[in-house]
């Protein structure tokens, strides 16, 4: 029953989070996680605020985005990089 209690309210804080910043997510990166299945608003959530990092993190005149080719393969994976569902 504690876990049932604690993804209850893990739900609920990721709902009110959403609520409070859906309109600080970029319109691509919405559409792209809306459209992906997910079981949770936490998911949901976590895929929002990882594709803001990206951008946050290719942005940053301190942290310089990496070489192309430099990234690690990932197996099982489409190739489609969150934003860019919405661009065929």
């Amino acid at each position: 029953m504690v876990d049932f209690d604690r993804c209850s309210r893990d739900e609920a804080i990721a709902l009110r989070q959403l609520q409070q910043a859906w309109t600080e997510f970029a319109g691509a990166d919405k559409k792209t996680c809306v459209g992906a299945v997910f079981a949770s608003y936490v998911e949901l959530l976590s895929c929002l605020e990882m594709a803001r990092d990206v951008v946050s993190a290719n942005t940053d005149p301190k942290n310089p985005p990496a070489k192309s080719g430099s990234r690690s393969a990932q197996p099982g994976r489409t190739g489609v990089t969150i934003g860019e569902a919405d661009r065929h």
